[in-house]
This record gives structure tokens, C-alpha cells and sequence, in this order.
């Protein structure tokens, strides 16, 4: 898939940091789209087919280890990165363990090295 095709779901309750990191993406040719809750994001997954879910762990209506496990679950071929500003990788469900793993604040350029990394 071409690095321009590639959808990105960027989920945070603190929408600004979905913004953000939406924004960083996108002017380096993803095609990102932010979220401030799971449910947001599963309400849009056959639509957009997401190659990649970036999500906080504590969202208002859902853990995101779970979302991503789900939404990985359902789009063939799709990764996760898991971020919090709280939790740590310990804290996470097994299942989600295989997901790359950012403590928030997240440094921009260490994220975009993993998402080139994944050659989505």
C-alpha cells in the first residue's frame, strides 16, 4: 500500500493530542483521522480500513489495548501502538502485548521512526 493510501486512527480523549498527532501525520503523507473516544473509531473501521490505530489506553467508553486488539482483529493486516501518560506496558491486557508501547508525551520523532519502521 502506498504511504499516501495508508489510514491512520489516532484515538485520545484529550482530542487536542489526537489532533496533534493527526497534524504530524498528515504532513508527512498519512492520511490520519482523530478520535475522542473507541466507539468513534469502530463506527468508522469498514469505511476507512485503518493500516494502523494509535490509541491511549484510558479512554471514556473503553480500554484502548482492547480497541486496538478489536479493530486489529477486524482490518486485515492492521498494527497498534498503545500510548499512556499513566499506565505502564505492565498494565496492559496479554493479548495486546504485541503492540509497540509509547508513554505519553510522546516524542514525535521516536513515533514517526515506528510508524516508517512498519512500512504500512
Amino acid at each position: 500500500m502506498s504511504l499516501g493510501a495508508a489510514c491512520v486512527f489516532v484515538i485520545d480523549d484529550e482530542l487536542s493530542i489526537a489532533d496533534n498527532i493527526c497534524e504530524f501525520l498528515t504532513q508527512r503523507g498519512y492520511r490520519a483521522i482523530a478520535f475522542g473516544t473507541g466507539s468513534a473509531a469502530l463506527e468508522r473501521i469498514q469505511l476507512e480500513l485503518p493500516r494502523l490505530v494509535i490509541t491511549d489506553i484510558e479512554l471514556p467508553d473503553v480500554r484502548g489495548d482492547r480497541l486496538a486488539v478489536q479493530i486489529c482483529g477486524q482490518v486485515e493486516g492492521c498494527r497498534a501502538i498503545l500510548m499512556s501518560g499513566g499506565l505502564a506496558p505492565d498494565d496492559i491486557k496479554e493479548a495486546a502485548r504485541e503492540f509497540l508501547f509509547f508513554q505519553k508525551p510522546i516524542n514525535h520523532t521516536v513515533l514517526l521512526e515506528a510508524v516508517t519502521a512498519m512500512d504500512l
